[in-house]
């Protein structure tokens, strides 16, 4: 796949965009209602037919870029639809990107937050990971570039040291519901994961210049006290 996000929001979000109304339209492939309930988000995929749409930035209209890849089936318990509350405010689950790199693969589900902010949560492995963009002034300008980076060498985020754990370069397969950005194919992710402490956690996406920076903390299942999740057997959170 392929990330294009015009005039970045959301996940990478920097400069302010139109505010889009947010309501229901009609897919143009197939007809069905499609419902867009951030006002940042740029596209969604159709579950009926599967094509990605793209709105305007009014909202008013949709255009088809066909199909996306698959989302790889795995043993997640998030869907889209659930919520939860972290950190003292509720968030809703309103999309995913599944991304793949020679070791596995890992899902960031888009999260509308009730105090009206955006964020992502990352999940592999059974670990759950919460990010928002950095705020830090001219935080763009000096972050390293990939190559001069190295596992273990320290950054510096909003004036906290992280330390770099992993450098990789990874492709997004497949997405579903509403993103803040578009999905097309042939798309590398290099990034960086970053830690500070027991729980302090960052990410740097290299996929766009200015590199784009992202800091959370990594929290519990029992964390995110979610409601709407699936369940099956053999999985405990």
């Amino acid at each position: 796949m392929r990330l294009r996000r015009p005039a970045r929001a959301g996940r990478k979000a920097a400069r302010p965009r139109p505010q889009r109304r947010t309501g229901a339209a009609s897919c143009p492939s197939c007809g069905a209602p499609v419902k867009f309930r951030n006002r940042r988000s740029v596209a969604r995929v159709c579950e009926y037919c599967d094509t990605t749409l793209v709105r305007d930035d009014a909202g008013d209209a949709l255009r088809e870029l066909g199909k996306v890849s698959h989302l790889v089936a795995d043993a997640s318990p998030l869907r889209i639809g659930a919520t939860g509350t972290c950190f003292g405010v509720g968030f809703s689950v309103l999309g995913r990107l599944q991304i793949e790199h020679e070791t596995g693969l890992w899902n960031e589900w888009f999260l509308e937050w009730a105090d009206g902010h955006t964020g992502w949560l990352g999940e592999a492995l059974g670990q759950y990971l919460i990010t928002f963009p950095a705020r830090g002034e001219g935080i763009r300008t000096f972050v390293p570039l990939f190559d001069e980076l190295s596992v273990g060498q320290r950054v510096v985020i909003d004036g906290k040291r992280y330390t770099v754990t992993e450098l990789r370069k990874a492709l997004a397969t497949g997405t579903e519901g509403e993103t803040p950005f578009v999905v097309e194919e042939g798309y590398e992710l290099p990034y960086a994961d970053l830690r500070r402490g027991s729980d302090g956690f960052g990410t740097i996406d290299y996929s766009e210049d200015p590199p784009l920076v992202f800091t959370g903390r990594c929290v519990s299942w029992p964390d995110l006290n979610l409601r709407g999740y699936r369940s099956f057997d053999g999985w405990q959170g």
